[in-house]
Formats: C-alpha cells, structure tokens, sequence
C-alpha cells in the first residue's frame, strides 16, 4: 500500500536518543517508523502497516478500468468506496508500532511517553481556519453519512473558527 510514503519532519520522541519518522501521523494511521541510534548503526524499521478486517470481501469493490485522480493514484473503485464510507475503513495499527518500539528501544515508562497524546485526544479537535477548511472541502462527502453530518456540519455548515481579532 503506498499510502505510507509521505515524508514527516523528524522528531526527537520521548524515548532516549531515537528518532522516528511516521509515515502517516495518528493513533489511527499506519506508517513505518525508523530509528536511528547515535551511534550511527545501521536504521532499524518498525512496521504499523493497516490492517484490512478479517471480514473483508474484495468483490464488494468493484474496479471502474481506471486510474483514481487522487493522491495515490490506486485503481479507481466504483463510488470511491474504497476512500470513504462505511467500507474505508482499515484496523488502525499506530498504536500498536508505538508499543513495538517502546518495547524494542523505551526506556520511560509507557504511560509517561503517552501522557502528551492523551492530553491531546482529550483536549478535542480545534476550531481554527485549518479546521473548518478541511471540513468546507469535505462537506458533500460528509452530508452523505447522517452522522458525519451531525458532527461536523452543525446546521448543515462547516464550524466557524472563532474570531480572533487583529
């Protein structure tokens, strides 16, 4: 799957002297982290690929012959069903490639190392210009789906971000 060839910035994680780029960042995502040691030994790869649902029937995909326009130019699925709606959907696997390479490489407790991304998912999504123009362009894939629409369409519009003033 070439979803996880984007390149992140490197970050300097809460585990000692290692550093790690995702490919897909999120508890929900998938990529392939890399760790380095100072010592300049050679990089060490943690895979979190996605994970299809041991249910999934491929028939229920039907290919149109065509190329998708997309971002990762996949062979194009009847009604894009592969890209959104209830048959999108991966087993999400970051989580579990962060538990793999705390237990390779951690020396801080679990807990602590999360502490910041729990902070984070409590904290809920921001109401910021970024916010409501990722909603704004995905507004007629989200009034589709009732409950997409609920959520992120209050009154059938994307949230406005509060005004902050000059």
């Amino acid at each position: 799957m070439p979803a996880a060839t984007r390149s992140m910035p490197h970050s300097q994680p809460r585990w000692r002297s290692r550093r790690s780029s995702p490919g897909i960042p999120g508890s929900a995502a998938s990529g392939t982290p890399w760790s380095i040691a100072p010592a300049r030994r050679a990089p060490k790869r943690s895979t979190s690929g996605p994970t299809a649902p041991l249910a999934l029937d491929p028939s229920r995909f039907k290919l149109t012959g065509r190329v998708a326009s997309d971002l990762f130019g996949w062979p194009e699925v009847e009604g894009d069903t592969n890209i959104h709606g209830p048959l999108s959907f991966v087993v999400p696997s970051a989580i579990a490639g962060y538990a793999e390479m705390h237990a390779r490489w951690g020396k801080l407790p679990l807990s602590e190392i999360a502490e910041p991304a729990v902070a984070l998912a409590k904290r809920g999504l921001p109401q910021d210009w970024h916010t409501t123009l990722k909603i704004a362009n995905s507004a007629a894939i989200l009034r589709r789906y009732p409950e997409s629409a609920r959520i992120y369409l209050r009154d059938g519009l994307p949230p406005l971000a509060p005004y902050r003033g000059p």
